[in-house]
């Protein structure tokens, strides 16, 4: 009986998931307390050099080693691959593995690509520590929540570019706008502040995953409020970059002072 693509990606979200809050949950438990201090720093504020002596090595271990790292793994630092929550995902992630490639004769990739599925960027995080590659960039959304592109209207629209998606190929990865790259998806305009009582009407310049280019259109409302989204095409119109926006032609030019940010859709919030 084959095993249907949505109970795999429960099981992928769920691996996401589960390993997110439990690195949410350390870093917060290894926060500064009051005063910004944590272990070391109370030690070290009695001057008594036995207590400083005998609590030293043990109270600044805690302060630097209890982390997010330290309960679920460091994706890029092979010695963390030890800490026992860490050893059951990479079990877990193996097993994935061995399933596809033994009794399906494919790779996870394949699997996505046949079922037209992705997972998220904390699947794959997961996956590259145990496989030491990263699944293909398109076949994992991103998590990451960053600006593609701003607009500001003075005088026109100034246009500042933002980060980007992707780049259409290639392996999944990276955190900062030149190396980011993961599967493409729907944008959004978002309001940045709340606008005058004129329409703003926009031509979006996005790119494909081919690396071609097609332009759509996106009104903002008259009056619309402060984080106030308006989607951008249809549902299967999904992209990699903003390459550029301007006025569009014959449109409304909306009001002096109005702001816009573009960012994309997440594909779906995982869960447990």
């Amino acid at each position: 009986m084959a095993v249907p693509i949505a109970t795999f990606l429960e099981i992928a979200d769920r691996l996401a998931k589960q390993r997110s809050l439990i690195g949410d949950a350390a870093d917060a438990a290894n926060e500064e307390g009051a005063g910004g201090d944590k272990f070391w720093s109370r030690v070290l504020s009695t001057d008594d050099y036995d207590f400083i002596h005998r609590l030293a090595v043990a109270s600044k271990g805690v302060d630097d080693a209890l982390n997010r790292y330290y309960a679920i793994g460091d994706d890029q630092q092979s010695e963390f691959l030890h800490t026992p929550a860490y050893r059951w995902y990479v079990s877990l992630i193996t097993a994935i593995g061995d399933w596809c490639s033994t009794d399906l004769e494919q790779t996870v990739d394949d699997y996505l690509d046949e079922n037209e599925s992705q997972v998220s960027e904390y699947f794959d995080d997961l996956y590259f520590a145990t496989k030491r590659i990263h699944l293909d960039a398109l076949n994992v959304f991103c998590e990451q929540d960053f600006s593609l592109g701003d607009v500001e209207i003075d005088g026109g629209v100034e246009f500042t570019d933002g980060g980007r998606l992707g780049i259409g190929s290639g392996k999944a990865g990276g955190t900062t706008g030149t190396t980011r790259n993961y599967a493409p998806a729907r944008f959004k305009a978002i309001v940045g502040a709340v606008f005058g009582s004129v329409d703003l009407d926009l031509r979006c310049t996005l790119k494909l995953p081919s690396g071609s280019t097609e332009d759509k259109d996106v009104t903002i409302p008259a009056d619309s409020v402060e984080g106030a989204e308006i989607l951008i095409g249809d549902a299967t119109d999904v992209y990699i970059d903003l390459d550029d926006v301007i006025q569009q032609p014959g449109g409304d030019e909306g009001t002096d002072g109005d702001l816009v940010s573009f960012k994309h859709v997440k594909l779906r919030t995982v869960a447990l």
